[in-house]
């Protein structure tokens, strides 16, 4: 083979060991864009709301300082055409809303300060209640023998006239209210139904532990450090027991399914973790598994363990009608089937990971969300749910 041809082998193995490198590193960096431009746009919605707050807040007091909340929106406005991380339609709706917001809080200074418009108005209805009165004086002086009456019947209409006057007034200025309420942002950042309360207290009513199985569960949890070098299976569970204070029970007819014998059986372990990891650990590699049940540590084998898995539910209203308000109904909807979402992924994340079928095929636990109770319906072991609610 030629120089020639053995410069080009060699080029074109290394174009080929280098692009899938440099198309990572593309990707990558493509990705961190991504992730830096939702970070600004989130920036730039959480602005977008605290300064219409602001601009409406500045309007709505005793001297409305229109100026000043005119101004807040038009730099709104300035930085939202502005922006690139936004897209397009989002952009847009923004815009259009601060558009309104520039005609709506004018009408709400003007109607704090006495608008000319309501000057009007006010004359308009004085020239009415004096033109009914020159009418009522020209009636009570004609005479002849129904005067009384006419007079009488003149006045029930001006009376039923004036009170539905009345309530036409009340209702409109109450629609009116509650249009300009409504077009103010929510200044709270998170809004809780009226029944939170009552509905965060039905998770108070899960499983409860015994005074054992608390101790237990804190005995898990103890930092401690083994050192075994060919110690049978008997000595390393009283080792155990000793230095934890967990009490044991062993299933022989599960050490005879796993093939294991108490005295023959030899472990060779060096680790330091909590009790938990270190007695997963041991009887992972014995194919055993251990369950808490009658106040006692039962081991046994993963089939047995799967059999005494139990379904219980629990009520998550409260935390899935807690919701952000500033964007609308349809988006926190949106936020509260995420909010349920993000409850789920915590759980099977930091609970016993290994132990939830969506992150190891071969677990017993499940979780599910039932949306007609507001309640995650969860299958496992009551370890697992003791974790999760019961104290």
């Amino acid at each position: 083979m030629s120089i020639v041809n053995r410069a080009l082998c060699t080029a074109v193995a290394v174009a080929a060991l280098t692009g899938p490198l440099l198309r990572a590193a593309e990707r990558d960096l493509l990705e961190d864009v991504k992730a830096r431009m939702a970070l600004e746009a989130q920036r730039v919605e959480k602005e977008f709301a605290e300064k219409r707050a602001a601009a409406y807040k500045l309007v709505r007091t005793a001297n409305p300082n229109y100026a000043d909340a005119y101004t807040l929106v038009q730099e709104q406005l300035t930085l939202v055409r502005a922006d690139t991380s936004l897209d397009g339609k989002r952009r847009e709706q923004l815009l259009v809303t601060l558009k309104w917001d520039v005609n709506k809080l004018k009408e709400i200074a003007d109607e704090r300060r006495g608008s000319p418009a309501a000057e009007v108005g006010k004359a308009v209805r004085s020239e009415v209640r004096r033109d009914v009165t020159e009418r009522r004086g020209v009636e009570e002086r004609r005479t002849g023998s129904d005067a009384g009456s006419i007079i009488s019947n003149r006045g029930k209409v001006v009376a039923d006239s004036r009170a539905g006057h009345r309530e036409s007034e009340t209702r409109i200025t109450g629609v009116m209210r509650s249009v300009a309420e409504s077009a103010i942002p929510e200044t709270r950042d998170v809004k809780f139904p009226p029944d939170w309360l009552e509905k965060s207290k039905r998770r108070g009513t899960g499983p409860k532990m015994t005074a054992k199985e608390k101790a237990i569960m804190k005995s898990l949890a103890t930092v401690i450090g083994v050192d075994y070098m060919d110690e049978s299976f008997e000595e390393v569970l009283d080792h155990l027991s000793k230095q934890t204070g967990l009490p044991f029970s062993v299933d022989k007819r599960a050490l005879e399914e796993a093939n294991v014998t108490y005295a023959d059986t030899k472990l060779r372990l060096k680790l330091k973790g909590s009790a938990r990891t270190v007695l997963k650990r041991i009887l992972g590699d014995l194919g055993l598994a251990y369950v808490i049940k009658d106040e006692v540590v039962q081991i046994t084998t993963p089939a047995r363990v799967r059999e005494m898995t139990t379904t219980r539910t629990y009520s998550v209203a409260d935390l899935a009608g807690a919701v952000d308000m500033r964007w609308g109904p349809v988006i926190a909807q949106a936020q509260a089937i995420e909010n349920i979402n993000r409850i789920i992924t915590l759980i099977t994340q930091t609970v016993e990971p290994q132990s939830w079928s969506v992150n190891n095929p071969d677990a017993y636990g499940t979780i599910v969300f039932d949306p007609i109770t507001m309640s995650l319906i969860v299958k496992q072991i009551a370890e697992v749910h003791y974790m999760m609610g019961g104290r």
